[in-house]
């Protein structure tokens, strides 16, 4: 354990003694506006008393005790050098500190004298060094490096067409690199996963969705999400009975030929937005009409019109589900499992739709609309306001399993 010692003596007002262990060192001046001098150098201490803040400013120096190395030592030999080679700075700051406190003290001076004196002794601590500045000088001269004048040649026709032909073949590389970039960016805007997604695809010759899931590690959204862009590329044919894709690539050679023609002429809509708003006032009608005829008790025509406002696959609920429930109700089993996959198939893409948007609008928001998309869930902001809403699909994939479950228990009563 080390000990210590600090000792602090007031000689007269403005002036003390600091005894420690190191040796002594002396005080001028009140709290706040001080100069402390010792064997390790000459330090302003300036601060707001009372407050904590304070700063301390060497002015020369004295002999250093932290000669660790030579690059150190080194180091501070040349700041001291540099610190002694201004002595009136030293003095004019002593003086003006000294006179702040003596002459209040001894003479019948105004004390408004003090914080003058103080202040004048404190910026004369920074007055800068010419010869520093003449140093620094010098060193940027020395820097400068020697021009090297290179003879003139004389270029023949055999270096001209060596010249021409680098000059080629600089500028097709260049358009591989432009391609590769223009490839590049289309991959980026698609799923982080979407290049991998396609080798697991294609080594397994498998285009399933559960296999994404398995080996990827990801939820059903996602790997439904990829697999239609991968739908979309050109790798795997369109869905062909439980969520099965035929796989159109052979090999990764067939692979790398379409990554390579990937443009966003792929991944655009397909929809006609001239009829989107058509079709879904006929939908929209058509879904009155329904309700209309079950208020009258009319349940054949109300599911035949249902089933008429499906058929633009348009993301309103309420057909749906009221198909769902009345094919609950008749035990029609079949066709509540049929009318729930379209559902699902189209609020997915709904959804997909939805986070593309924001994702366009603010990029800073692609994983946290990506994990909302797995979970199923909306994002509000901090204020309250919806940043991402998204229809509820697990209530329908919770409602297919249990119809399908049904459907397997009425299959096993008549065998």
């Amino acid at each position: 354990m080390g000990l210590y010692f600090r000792k602090r003596v007031k000689i007269f007002p403005g002036v003390h003694l600091n005894i420690s262990k190191t040796g002594t060192s002396w005080s001028v001046g009140p709290r706040g506006a001080s100069v402390n001098v010792g064997k390790k150098g000459v330090y302003v201490n300036s601060g707001i008393p009372g407050t904590g803040i304070y700063s301390r400013t060497k002015i020369s120096g004295g002999s250093s005790n932290y000669d660790r190395d030579k690059h150190y030592s080194s180091k501070r030999e040349q700041e001291n050098e540099a610190i002694n080679s201004n002595p009136l700075r030293f003095i004019l700051t002593f003086l003006f500190l000294l006179a702040s406190v003596m002459i209040p003290l001894l003479t019948s001076a105004s004390w408004i004298w003090f914080p003058i004196l103080a202040l004048i002794g404190i910026c004369c601590a920074f007055i800068p060094d010419s010869k520093t500045e003449a140093n620094n000088l010098n060193y940027n001269a020395d820097k400068v490096e020697p021009i090297h004048i290179i003879p003139d040649k004389v270029i023949n026709i055999s270096e001209e067409k060596y010249v021409s032909e680098n000059t080629s073949t600089l500028k097709e590389n260049e358009s591989h690199r432009e391609e590769n970039i223009l490839k590049d960016s289309v991959i980026h805007k698609l799923d982080p996963l979407f290049e991998e997604s396609a080798r697991l695809v294609v080594n397994q010759q498998q285009g399933s969705t559960s296999l994404l899931q398995r080996k990827l590690i990801i939820g059903y959204n996602r790997a439904r999400r990829i697999m239609g862009l991968l739908e979309k590329a050109g790798i795997v044919g369109p869905a062909n009975g439980a969520n099965l894709h035929d796989v159109l690539c052979k090999d990764e050679v067939e692979l790398a030929e379409r990554l390579e023609n990937l443009s966003d002429d792929m991944f655009q809509e397909t929809t006609k937005d001239t009829n989107i708003e058509d079709n879904f006032d006929k939908s929209s009608r058509l879904v009155n009409i329904g309700i209309d005829l079950e208020k009258e008790g009319m349940i054949d025509e109300a599911i035949n019109v249902y089933e008429k406002s499906i058929i633009y696959r348009l993301p309103l609920k309420h057909p749906y589900e009221r198909l769902a429930i009345l094919y609950r109700k008749r035990k029609d089993y079949e066709n509540e499992i049929r009318v729930i996959k379209i559902a699902i198939e189209v609020f997915m893409k709904e959804n997909e739709r939805r986070a593309n948007m924001v994702i366009d609008e603010d990029n800073s928001m692609y994983n946290q609309v990506m994990q909302a998309l797995e979970t199923n869930e909306s994002i509000k902001y901090e204020d309250g306001k919806w940043a991402f809403v998204q229809y509820d699909v697990m209530s329908y994939i919770t409602r297919l399993e249990k119809a399908q479950t049904l459907l397997d228990k009425s299959k096993n009563k008549k065998e």
